[in-house]
């Protein structure tokens, strides 16, 4: 600025005191504070609430200068040095929810964060069942039965497990072989017995089950079947006898191996005795694998070997173990 000197003049410098203003982050950033100068008696006008970048579940709440408490792009008066401190909203803890989905589906499990001491009400079943077989019952949580519907408190990390209506199971029992067990309907079941057994090979299975039951093989020692919702039992045939296997069960029990004594002891002495046997193994394994589980089958033979088998041993015909005499 420019004056004119009319006569003896004094010129005094005059200054402004300054203040240091400084921003502190405060315990919900990790960002460095910030200083400034600034004219002590100005105005300042607090910053935005985004200035300090907030570590992660943090919220800006409001700047605190002195003791008070202020809104961003509130003004106030530097007096003096001032600290201006962001302070936050903590985050609200956490549990991790954990939903599992029991035995009766091969869905995988999943997990979810939920605000800790927070309540919500239970859903529906949301996992697949793993057959038609499976309902959903209830849920299980921490060991608890609840159903769909019931309202919990999260006070810890929760694991809520399905509860499911499971298929029943049925036995199957395997006379002399493997693959014996409980088993649900559907299941593949796999059954072996040894391919021979007292000398004679293995001919054939023999089976009480339901109606229309069928096996992979009823020729092979080993075959496998689709579990039926009732129990089923095997039993192997070796080297004969299949109509009395059939109808007694097994081809090693009391009234076979009086059967078998006949067979040995008396038919297979003669021409004509040894062609009855021919024929008779020729054309009862078709008729033992057709019919041999039915209850007409079973009855009519039944009706006809309980007195021939009684008349056998009283004739003298054992009905001790017995292994088979070649002929």
């Amino acid at each position: 600025q420019t004056i004119t000197l009319s006569a003896n003049i004094e010129i005094t410098a005059q200054w402004d005191e300054l203040v240091t203003v400084t921003l502190n982050p405060g315990a919900g950033s990790n960002d460095t504070a910030r200083t400034e100068t600034r004219v002590k008696g100005s105005t300042y006008t607090l910053p935005s609430a985004d200035t300090f970048r907030a570590i992660d579940g943090y919220t800006f709440r409001n700047w605190k200068v002195g003791d008070e408490a202020k809104s961003p792009n509130e003004t106030i008066v530097l007096n003096a040095d001032t600290v201006i401190t962001a302070e936050w909203n903590e985050p609200t803890p956490q549990v991790t929810v954990t939903w599992n989905p029991g035995t009766g589906s091969d869905d995988a499990a999943r997990t979810e964060s939920r605000d800790k001491d927070s309540t919500f009400a239970l859903p529906g079943n949301f996992f697949r069942p793993r057959s038609s077989l499976y309902s959903f019952k209830d849920w299980l949580v921490n060991g608890v039965v609840k159903n769909p519907g019931d309202v919990i408190t999260l006070s810890a990390d929760t694991t809520i497990t399905a509860e499911w209506n499971e298929p029943q199971s049925y036995t199957v029992i395997v006379n002399n072989g493997t693959g014996g067990g409980e088993y649900q309907p559907g299941e593949t079941v796999r059954i072996t017995a040894p391919s021979t057994s007292g000398g004679n090979a293995f001919t054939g299975w023999l089976w009480t089950g339901p109606e229309n039951f069928s096996i992979s093989d009823v020729t092979s020692n080993e075959a496998t079947f689709t579990m039926p919702a009732s129990n089923v039992s095997f039993t192997p045939s070796y080297g004969g006898c299949y109509v009395a296997t059939a109808v007694y069960g097994s081809y090693d029990c009391p009234e076979v191996w009086t059967l078998r004594r006949f067979r040995d002891q008396v038919l297979a002495k003669t021409w004509y005795g040894r062609l009855f046997i021919h024929l008779y193994y020729a054309v009862s394994p078709t008729a033992v694998r057709l019919f041999g589980q039915t209850s007409l089958f079973q009855n009519f033979f039944r009706s006809i070997l309980d007195p021939w088998v009684a008349n056998l041993q009283s004739d003298g015909f054992e009905s001790t173990p017995y292994n088979d005499m070649p002929w």
